[in-house]
């Protein structure tokens, strides 16, 4: 189970990433693209047959489709989504965030929106995506988006 601090400091760190997505220089594809690659060739070196980690959304949205949820993943297939409270989600809750390969299709998607700004980072020994941090239109104040994904696990 995820320590209380981190669970708490969760929002903390996704309007962090928000607001680090909406400064600096334009947006780099080829660059974004490429660190996605190498993530995701160190993912297919690394990868544990079975995980779980802890992910929450980064929206203007309910708490339901926001999260934090615990996720476990057994043989590549989503087995359970929890609150941290241990209450299971409406099948479908977390769809596209409930995999770590469904993670990296989030930012590649993300990539090829050739969004106004974003800012993705990843574990540098397993190569898993740990944020994502989206502004889609500069003029627009609702429309970024993203996650987090901390406490990651190789389930036994």
């Amino acid at each position: 189970m995820p320590h209380p601090r981190t669970i708490a400091s969760l929002p903390l760190l996704a309007l962090a990433l928000l607001a680090g997505a909406c400064t600096g220089g334009p947006f780099d594809a080829s660059g974004a693209r490429a660190e996605l690659r190498a993530a995701r060739a160190v993912w297919q070196r690394e990868r544990p047959a079975d995980y779980g980690y802890t992910v929450a959304r980064v929206c203007y949205c309910g708490q339901e489709v926001a999260g934090p949820v615990r996720v476990e993943v057994r043989g590549g297939q989503t087995v359970s989504v929890q609150t941290l409270g241990g209450q299971s989600l409406r099948a479908g809750a977390f769809d596209g965030l409930d995999t770590v390969e469904e993670l990296f299709g989030a930012v590649e998607e993300a990539i090829e929106a050739d969004p106004y700004r974003l800012s993705a980072g990843y574990d540098s020994e397993r190569g898993h995506p740990l944020t994502l941090a989206v502004d889609y239109d500069r003029r627009a104040v609702d429309e970024e988006g993203g996650f987090v994904v901390s406490d990651f696990t190789a389930l036994p």
